[in-house]
């Protein structure tokens, strides 16, 4: 069962739940995706140090 399928048939039953459980749903994606811009921006700035590399690349 899909998400948005449980999703509406949760509204039907208790739309406070559902807007409590959506909420939550989008503040875990919110931090989520905050956690893996970081990392991609550690990641980056770690490529760029040429340093980092031990042998070389040209």
């Amino acid at each position: 069962m899909s998400l948005h399928c449980a999703a509406n048939r949760v509204l039907d039953s208790d739309a406070a739940f559902a807007r409590e459980a959506l909420a939550a749903i989008a503040d875990s994606t919110r931090a989520a995706l905050a956690d893996l811009d970081n990392t991609l921006g550690a990641l980056r700035s770690s490529t760029l140090d040429e340093s980092y590399w031990p042998i070389s690349t040209t």
